[in-house]
Formats: structure tokens, sequence, C-alpha cells
């Protein structure tokens, strides 16, 4: 008597899996392997902004060089916390591109009143960034690529949650006249993965801000739609790098 074994392949679409199979009878006698096949995920991928590969790397230095020239403004979407009174109170926008060291990010913050009286850095002005680097789309962090990282305004302690060391990271904060902007540079050995044209991430950036002394008054996102990114990297965009 015999019995089948099944599994179900999970990812996301055009996704390519490797697949071999062997059998083992009753007396745990092993068969040779089968010749491998690859499977490749159905479905369309629904990417929600390209990053361009840069000519030249943007200077990680908290002001803005014409490395940023070529890229796409993404503005913020979304109120996830709280309540904004208008763009000059919060609001903004993220620009990205990279080459074969990493992947840089430029966000452009506006926001009237500066803030930086609490122990944790998303409960003052700050930044978070999402990175899901093999977008393979968990419900929970995998602890090999998901990272989240929260920039403090003020240039504080690095938050979040990062699987892998983080000291490559290179990242610096500039005051403008209507609020801050952040830079930062990933390293892709940081993340553990391999750049090439047509990659995919998962992707987002939210801005926390407090406006007064206390825990923050309100928190904007580009993408998500519910502030549970901190533990969800489904809930993250895809983005594509392009050449």
């Amino acid at each position: 008597m015999t019995s089948a074994a099944s599994k179900i392949l999970s990812g996301t679409p055009g996704e390519e899996h490797e697949i071999s199979v062997t059998a083992i009878d009753a007396l745990s006698n092993e068969s040779d392997r089968s010749a491998t096949v690859t499977h490749e995920m159905e479905g369309e991928l629904s990417v929600a902004a390209e990053v361009p590969q840069a000519d030249t790397a943007p200077s990680v230095d908290g002001s803005v060089d014409d490395a940023w020239s070529a890229t796409t403004a993404h503005e913020f979407q979304h109120v996830l916390q709280g309540s904004v009174d208008g763009d000059f109170d919060l609001s903004g926008d993220w620009r990205a591109n990279w080459d074969d060291e990493a992947l840089y990010l430029l966000v452009d913050v506006t926001d009237d009143a500066a803030a930086s009286d609490s122990s944790a850095a998303y409960q003052d002005d700050s930044v978070e960034v999402y990175v899901d680097a093999d977008n393979s789309k968990g419900s929970s962090y995998d602890g090999t690529n998901d990272f989240q990282f929260t920039f403090p305004r003020d240039g504080g302690e690095l938050g979040g949650q990062q699987p892998t060391s983080v000291e490559d990271l290179e990242w610096a904060v500039g005051e403008t006249d209507d609020g801050y902007h952040l830079e930062a540079a990933f390293p892709w050995s940081m993340l553990g993965v391999t750049p090439e044209s047509g990659h995919v991430l998962g992707f987002d950036v939210h801005v926390n801000d407090d406006d007064t002394e206390g825990d923050r008054d309100a928190k904007i996102s580009w993408f998500a739609e519910e502030d549970n990114s901190w533990q969800n990297p489904s809930l993250f965009a895809t983005v594509r790098l392009t050449d």
C-alpha cells in the first residue's frame, strides 16, 4: 500500500521554485530523486513604485544633491494614527535609487514643530522605513531579511527591528525651513540580497509626528492603510529596481 504526500507552495507572483521529488517506502528505502523542474507562482505582481539605478550615488550627508534629480517623489497618502491639521503640520514624500552597493533613500518631511522628549523614537518626530529584501511578504517578520528602521529627527539612536548588523548603514538628518529630511544608504550586504534590474522588494515609509510634550500626535504612510507594518510585512508595498 502506498500513500501520497502533498505540499502547498507559497510565494509572490512570478517567484520561481526548483522542485524535485523522491519516494520512501514502509521500510525507509528511498528512491532516486527525480529531475528538477521549475515552477513559477501564478498571478500578477502589483508594483507600486519603480526605483531607478543611480548614475552617481548620492552623498549621505543630510543635504540634497543632484543625484536625486532623476528620481520620482512619492507622496505620503494615508493618516494611520491621530489627526493632521494640514500639509504644514505633517506631509512629505520619499525618493530612492540604487547601485551595486546600496539602496539609497531620501525622505522630505514637512513638520512645523520639532519634538524629541520620549524614550521611544516612534513616539517623537521620526521616519520609519520598512524593507522586505526578498519580497517574501510573510505575515510576521522572518528574522532573515525583514527590516524596520526608525530614524529619529534629532539624530539619536536608531530604533526598529533589524535581524542583521546595521553598523554599515549610513544615515543623516538635515533640518529645513519647514521640517527636515532624511538620507540613508542601506547596503545590499546588510539586506542580504544581490541587486539587479527587475529585482522586487517589499517597501514602505511612515512618518511619526509629535507636536507637543508626550507621545506622538499623528502618523502618516506612503502605502499601508493600517498601522501594523511593524509586525506584518505582508502590508508592505512591492517596488521594483530598474535600469
